[in-house]
Order: structure tokens, then sequence, then C-alpha cells
């Protein structure tokens, strides 16, 4: 219908659209897709197609991945969701098919995509950060996440990575200092706002990709001079994290002993005050359950505060047990003393949600560190996981570890995984609370659930074999760490925006680069 050389510019303006899409938009990320799609079917040319589709070993592993979710509907009983799941993993099929068999991508086109996916990833990290300081500034608590407002904050810390991990490979490729700069404006910029969505995930993958790429890869290893200077710099950085680290659990662990500690009768104004030992909670090494005079809290709370007693504070929680918490941070007794010991900030702290007086500290090692020791602790001594996004990880395995036994040679099916899960929760099997019960949170537990120890294995095959066909491609490697190690802590591909960024990189990264001699 068109020139052969207009498809070739709405096939690169279609890979545009979704590079900027991926981090902005969910709807319109489906529609680029449909306009890659159009031009495919509108171009014709099919026999030549489909010798490019049959030799391009990387495009039909990726495509398989999606047929084993077809393959495993004969073992399915809900559908429903079935068929929910099978939607969102199109797009492991379409991607690699569409530019598997479309002509290879030149550099300069690559380039030029890869310019417009850290552009709009810069864009989206803009406006989080915006949201993240109209937040602040409201003086509300809220959970980081929420500043992620087109994708989940997790998919983005990787497509975060990616944009970074991107424009270093284009600097190193670039002559033009202008260009350079302003990919190194990009880059540090997005760094920066790793620190501020705090994900976790995100933040390890930087400095693992980051040894990587100076140390390990060859298209990107510094020269001797300066990789000696990068061994000690790493070093040094690792030793002093650690040793920080190291100190931050050493103060984490420094508990009362109960034996030692003076359990009063009565407060200053003879109330009693009641103590539960059995009940291990600490706040900085103070136990929360000791010297609790719940009269005199009330009375002196409702006197400092328009949040009542009994009512919530800004993170959704009854602030009684806010306040009793914070109190046991600073070592002060839970009575009428001890409310008016606080101070006016830490009146507005409670009020926040925080429960702890080491949250007012602006940055400190041990403030990041101590919601994680925190749950460790707590899941170790009194068996609590609700609400800790690392010890519910813990509970998702041990679930999926009891349905992958079950269910060992054939899997529960590509529908069945909800249904699995839900089952082992009914039967009390874990310590979560039904709001807090979910799956498993590693893609490849996942693939062993639903399709059994040979679907799981072919599984695992086609995520990895592609890579080691292209280990020796800078940005292949990349994206290859970044979707490998995100795997191990989420259900990567479950989500619309996850199977797209992996089908897309895939894609753009492995089949299209078939044919294409220039080293990447």
């Amino acid at each position: 219908m068109f020139s052969k050389e207009l498809h070739r510019n709405i096939y690169i303006f279609s890979l545009i659209l979704i590079a900027i899409f991926l981090p902005l938009s969910k709807y319109l990320l489906s529609v680029s897709q449909f306009i890659l799609a159009l031009n495919w079917v509108l171009e014709f040319r099919f026999v030549d197609k489909w010798h490019r589709i049959r030799k391009n070993t990387p495009a039909l592993l990726v495509m398989l991945l999606f047929i084993i979710h077809l393959v495993w509907l004969a073992n399915t009983q809900d559908f429903d969701y079935a068929w929910h799941d099978i939607k969102i993993k199109v797009p492991l099929f379409i991607l690699p098919f569409l530019l598997g068999s479309s002509d290879a991508l030149r550099f300069k086109e690559l380039k030029l995509i890869l310019y417009f996916f850290i552009a709009a990833t810069v864009l989206s990290a803009i406006i989080s950060s915006f949201v993240f300081i109209r937040l602040s500034t409201q003086g509300i608590a809220f959970d980081t996440r929420e500043i992620s407002i087109f994708i989940s904050h997790i998919r983005l810390s990787l497509m975060v990575n990616m944009a970074i991990f991107s424009a270093f490979y284009l600097i190193k490729k670039s002559e033009i200092k202008k260009e350079k700069l302003i990919l190194l404006i990009s880059l540090f910029s997005l760094f920066l706002f790793l620190f501020i969505l705090k994900s976790y995930t995100g933040i390890v993958l930087f400095f693992v990709l980051l040894f990587l790429s100076l140390f390990v890869f060859k298209t990107t290893r510094l020269s001797s001079y300066w990789r000696s200077k990068a061994y000690i710099t790493t070093v040094l950085a690792v030793l002093t994290f650690a040793f920080f680290t190291i100190k931050s659990i050493q103060r984490f662990y420094n508990i009362d002993n109960l034996d030692t500690i003076q359990l009063s009768e009565k407060t200053i104004n003879n109330n009693p005050y009641q103590h539960d030992i059995n009940l291990k909670a600490i706040e900085n090494g103070h136990f929360v359950w000791i010297n609790v005079c719940e009269k005199e809290l009330e009375e002196n709370w409702n006197r400092r505060s328009k949040i009542t007693y009994h009512e919530k504070d800004a993170r959704q929680q009854v602030i009684k047990y806010t306040l009793i918490h914070y109190l046991t941070s600073l070592n002060f007794k839970k009575d009428s003393a001890g409310v008016w010991s606080l101070s006016e900030e830490d009146i507005v702290m409670i009020q926040k949600g925080f429960s702890n007086h080491i949250y007012k500290e602006s940055f400190s090692l041990y403030k990041q560190l101590y919601p994680i020791m925190t749950q460790i602790y707590n899941y170790k001594t009194i068996g609590y996981a609700n609400g800790a996004s690392i010890t519910q990880r813990f509970e998702y395995l041990k679930i999926a570890k009891k349905i992958i036994t079950n269910n060992f040679l054939y899997g529960t099916g590509t529908g069945d995984l909800e249904i699995a899960f839900h089952k082992h929760y009914q039967n009390k099997e874990s310590i979560l609370n039904k709001h807090f019960q979910y799956r498993a949170h590693n893609q490849f537990v996942t693939f062993f659930i639903s399709f059994g120890i040979f679907g799981g294995l072919l599984s695992l095959f086609i995520l990895i074999y592609p890579f080691y066909l292209y280990r020796k491609y800078y940005l292949s490697s990349i994206f290859a760490v970044i979707v490998l190690l995100s795997m191990l802590n989420e259900d990567t591909l479950e989500t619309q925006a996850g199977a797209s960024f992996y089908a897309f990189f895939s894609a753009l990264l492995l089949a299209s680069f078939l044919n294409n001699k220039k080293r990447m």
C-alpha cells in the first residue's frame, strides 16, 4: 500500500512510541503495539518475514514462553483468570514476532529509540518527584510507592536502571560533547530518583550493574589506570557500608534485659501500670508492652492532639499504638509524664504515623535499615509478617513450596495459580492476614507452580539462553541482569508493564539484531 521506506518509518515510529509509553501510559502502550502490528500487516512481504522469523532463535524462544502459557491451559480450571493472564502475556508473542520478522535495526535507529526511552523515563521520574514533593509538603504520611502514578514503583525502578545504563552506553559511543552532557545529566538525575523512589530492588540492581559495567563487561571496562582507582573506591565503599551496617545491627540488637528492667507498679498519679513480658515487640531495644497506663495515655494524649486516642493516624493505624511505640522508642514510660515529655515535633510525627523518633533524622543508614531489621526481628521472635514486604515473601515461598510439591510434574496450569494459593491460605497454613495473602513474588517459582518441573525448566531455559547467545553485547547483558535479578524478588511478567518491558527489550536487543554484525 505504501512505499517500503514509509513502512520502515512507521515501524521505527511505532517502536519509539512503545519506548515512550512503557514508563508513561499502559493504554497508549497498547495503542502503540497495535500501530506496529497494523503496519506489519499492511507492509505485506510475508514470505521474506517468514524466512527471517524461522531463523531467529531468540525471537522464537520468547514466543515459545507465551505458547507454554497456552499449552498449560489444558491443565486449568479457572479460565477467567487464565484468559486474564494470557491477555497480559500477549506482548511476549507479538513483539518478538513483529521485530524478529522485520529487517534488523541499524545502530542509528536503536540509538534514536533509546534516546526516546531515556527521555520518557526521565519525564516519568520528574512527574513522580513532583508528586513526592506535593505529598511531602502537605504534611501527611505516604508510601513512596504512591508517587509512581503510571506503573508500579518496582517496574519503574527496572526501567530507570535500563535508562541509566543505556545512557551510560550511549555516552561511551558518542563523540559529541553536548550529547554526552545531556546523557550524563539524565543518568545522574535518574540515579538520584532511585533513592526518592526507595525501591530496594532498583537500588540493589543499580550497584550490581555498575560493578559489572566497570569490571566485568568487556565493552565498557575502564583502562587499567582507572580500573585500579575504581577498584579501590569500590572496596572502600563496600567496607564503609559493611562497617555501618554491622554497627546498625549491633545498635538494633542492644536490647534491654527483662531481668534488670524496673517494672513499676503505679504511676506518679497512683494509677496502675500494665506489663506484658510475653510480647517481645521492641523499639530501639526497649520493650513496647511494659510500663503502660492506658488511662493516662488516653486522657493526656487527647489534651495534646486533635486526633484522639482511638482515631487513626495518617497511615491509617490506630494512633494509640503509634503513640505507645513512639514513647518506647524514646525510652519513656507510657503514662502522663511520657506524653507531656513529647515535643510538638514528636506529636506531629505520631499524627503522621511514625512509630519511632529516629524517623525525624534527615538521613542515616540506621534509619534506612531499621524497618528491615524490625521486620526480621518481629518475624523471628513473635511470628509477625503482616505488612512487612520482606518477611511476607518468606510466607509466600512457604506456601509456594507446598503447591510445587503437590503439583510437581504438571503444575497447577496457567489459570489456577490464584486458586492454589487461596486453598492453602484458607487452610490457615500461613500467619498472614487475608489482606496480605498474595502469590509467590518470584517469577521463577511462579513458573514451576504453574507448569511443573518440565515446564518450569523449559521456561528457565527460554529466559536464560538468548542472553547467553548475546552475552558479548553490552545492552543485552545489562537487560539480562535487570530481568533475571528482578524475577528473584517479583513476578515480573505478571503485569502488563512488566511483560511489555521484557518482551520489548528482548525483541529490540536480541531478536532484531540477529543479522546486525555491529557489536552492541
